[in-house]
């Protein structure tokens, strides 16, 4: 799930900045921005296995900031 976090919007940039028409670049960034909301709010729920032999983990500090940055982005899309 700690791939999908970081995936998520990574690819939906890469996807926005290679689409010309401007309405498909807003439905998907809107799209990354829910779905990424949706997988930290699963963290909330159950949280992921650290990945990477430990290095990158979420523990209470750093689901308390990915909520916060997740919120912002789906704000602001």
């Amino acid at each position: 799930m700690i791939w999908a976090l970081l995936l998520t919007p990574t690819i939906a940039g890469l996807l926005a900045f290679l689409l010309r028409p401007n309405w498909p670049r807003r439905i998907l960034i809107v799209l990354a921005a829910a779905a990424h909301t949706a997988l930290v709010g699963e963290c909330w729920i159950e949280r992921p296995e650290p990945v990477m032999g430990g290095w990158m983990a979420i523990d209470g500090l750093s689901l308390l900031f990915l909520s916060i940055t997740s919120v912002l982005f789906l704000a602001a899309s």
